[in-house]
């Protein structure tokens, strides 16, 4: 059918990291340490109260993943700490030269799978704005993904907020269509 398979980790992927060891030698790609990187990209945004637990998943999710990064941002705090950690990970990954798109379609961004999607997809937006911004990198093709029970009546309510979701993950409600039971 021509449609990319984009997928993204669990919440138990994240948890599972609870400090610098767990990564052992899985924070490294192309001969550079993307750790150390990343806290460097996170320091010169300011970004000092994100999670390092979550920070360190990402980064072995990166560095196994380089070409289709896209982070679960939720586990902790989504704005706070999971969409910055992402952005502070992903720009090693753009320094590194993996900007691509796929068939036109980006391979890079955050995933929202709780809370507000219409409003934490815009504050995504505009963080990724603003650290390309900051960092003089072209940040315009990372995307927001929204799932957690997507159905119809959610995408109608999300259609009417003037929210800035590129692409939604539709499970169970893809072949059940709960209004129609």
């Amino acid at each position: 059918f021509g449609i990319p398979i984009v997928g993204t980790h669990a919440h138990s992927f994240v948890m599972s990291y609870e400090s610098e060891k767990d990564l052992g030698e899985n924070r490294y790609l192309d001969g550079v340490d993307v750790l150390a990187k990343a806290l460097h990209y996170r320091e010169k945004l300011g970004y000092k109260n994100t999670e390092m637990c979550e920070l360190y998943a990402f980064v072995a999710y990166a560095c196994s993943f380089p070409h289709r990064f896209v982070a679960l941002v939720d586990s902790y705090s989504t704005i706070n700490s999971g969409v910055k950690n992402f952005i502070a990970t992903y720009s090693v990954l753009y320094e590194l030269g993996y900007k691509g798109e796929e068939k036109g379609k980006s391979v890079y961004g955050v995933r929202l799978d709780s809370g507000d999607l219409a409003q934490l997809s815009k504050e995504s937006k505009i963080l990724f704005k603003q650290a390309g911004e900051t960092l003089g990198f072209d940040f315009s093709h990372l995307i927001v993904f929204a799932s957690n029970d997507i159905n119809e009546n959610v995408l109608k309510n999300l259609k009417k907020s003037d929210h800035q979701v590129d692409s939604f993950g539709i499970g169970t409600n893809l072949a059940v269509s709960y209004t129609h039971l």
